[in-house]
């Protein structure tokens, strides 16, 4: 029997963090050179741990300042940025900044050539409708690695975990923690920031997000409850000496308005916010397809524009 579209691509590989390709989490989907997206992590990782380091030197609470999510998720977010960067460096210093023609994606042929690869390109993906540019399946190129690099398999933990995490971190402060006092930079940095460096993120890499990976953010925010429950039952207090550390996980006074909030965050709103994610991530590919099929009717139109000149050329 025929599986249903939607669950075709759900395999058990699919669940691990291996892909057909290292490449598409090292480069930009616009841009062939490694060295771009190294730089834009880079700066994003010195911009967050600049950030990170401040907040630690000027908060008030001290060590206290561990136990909110917001930093838990900002920390991940640093290191996402520093791995990616890390990985893009070693790519660029291995190859002098180039991608090797074996492992390449994109063509670099003739216009008549690259013209009708760019066209296959984009019939493979018009029948996947998953990755930017399509699977190699041969002996050298195999359609899932065997020996994907664990420092990639880091960098897509981390970009699951920080991607969902920034953006309920924000939605989450500003819908039921904002009181409508005025906020200092390290705040809004926090709840604000953290969000649009990860949208800018998503729409400018070329990694991959599956509906499959949701275990991942999931994993995170239950380690984070299962902290606040053992912080609560070790005696522990938020800044103002208060036995919790958000209003709404009070295990003491109110022990099922806190379960009520673990389940609808973890069961309700972290899904929805992956798929929101996850939809953003299909917003790009698309994008990305326009332009592959844009710049291939470019080309072809040279293509014809340089036929007819040859032509005219021959009968003259």
């Amino acid at each position: 029997m025929t599986k249903p579209v939607c669950f075709r691509s759900i395999t058990k590989e699919s669940f691990c963090l291996r892909h057909s390709s290292v490449q598409d989490f090292l480069l930009p989907w616009f841009n062939d050179n490694v060295l771009v997206y190294a730089v834009w992590t880079s700066i994003c990782s010195l911009y967050c741990l600049s950030m990170i380091l401040y907040s630690g030197l000027c908060s008030e609470h001290g060590i206290k300042i561990l136990i909110w999510l917001t930093y838990w998720s900002f920390y991940c977010l640093f290191l996402r940025f520093a791995v990616t960067a890390a990985n893009c460096w070693h790519s660029w210093v291995s190859q002098h900044g180039n991608i090797p023609k074996e492992n390449e994606k994109q063509c670099s042929y003739s216009d008549d050539v690259e013209s009708a690869c760019m066209q296959c390109c984009l019939q493979q993906q018009e029948q996947t409708g998953n990755d930017l540019q399509p699977k190699r399946q041969d002996s050298n190129f195999p359609l899932i690695e065997k020996e994907f690099p664990k420092a990639v398999a880091v960098q897509w933990v981390l970009q699951n975990i920080s991607n969902v995490s920034s953006l309920l971190v924000t939605v989450m402060f500003w819908a039921l923690v904002y009181t409508g006092n005025s906020q200092t930079y390290v705040s809004i940095n926090s709840h604000i920031m953290n969000s649009v460096l990860v949208l800018c993120d998503i729409m400018i890499s070329r990694a991959p997000c599956r509906l499959q990976h949701l275990y991942i953010p999931l994993s995170f925010n239950v380690s984070y409850v299962l902290f606040t429950f053992i912080y609560w039952i070790a005696g522990g207090t938020n800044n103002q000496g208060q036995h919790y550390i958000y209003k709404m996980l009070d295990y003491t006074q109110a022990p099922g308005k806190a379960a009520v909030t673990i389940t609808l965050v973890c069961l309700i709103a972290l899904p929805l916010a992956y798929i929101l994610v996850f939809g953003l991530f299909q917003l790009r590919d698309l994008v990305c397809r326009w332009y592959n099929k844009r710049r291939m009717n470019g080309h072809s139109d040279r293509n014809v524009v340089f036929s007819k000149d040859k032509t005219e050329t021959g009968k003259s």
